[in-house]
């Protein structure tokens, strides 16, 4: 691990407030995307509470690597904008993209299509309840 990830995780470590923590969570998760740490999923993974996916599952390694680094009761959806959903599928057809994004976990992760999607509703509702 390198000092800059180093400290990061150490920061969180000392952060004693929900509110300081959450907003450190979301600059792990700003960090993560900015620069696509592949080799520190497991350290992320001890800091944050859920990482999204998008469009580009299948597509992009760090996206999918991540799918399979991470236990299914922290990924999320998202669609990253129709711009994304456009290059991920080379088609703008939200639906599409979301259906795709469930069947690359789906495959990934060795488990039904309907049991994916129960648990990313599952973790989508968690989180609108925090």
């Amino acid at each position: 691990m390198n000092e800059i990830n180093r400290k990061v995780l150490k920061h969180y470590q000392i952060r004693k407030t929900r509110k300081q923590k959450e907003e450190f969570r979301k600059f792990l998760v700003d960090e993560l995307k900015q620069y696509g740490c592949m080799d520190y999923v497991k350290e992320y993974d001890e800091v944050v509470s859920y990482f999204t996916i998008g469009p580009s599952i299948g597509k992009e390694e760090e996206v999918t690597h991540l799918v399979k680094q991470v236990s299914m009761d922290k990924l999320l959806m998202e669609s990253d904008g129709i711009e994304a959903v456009k290059w991920a599928i080379d088609n703008d057809d939200y639906i599409v993209a979301l259906k795709n994004e469930i069947a690359m976990v789906a495959s990934l992760k060795n488990q039904s299509y309907s049991e994916v999607e129960r648990i990313l509703d599952q973790n989508f509702s968690k989180l609108i309840k925090k």
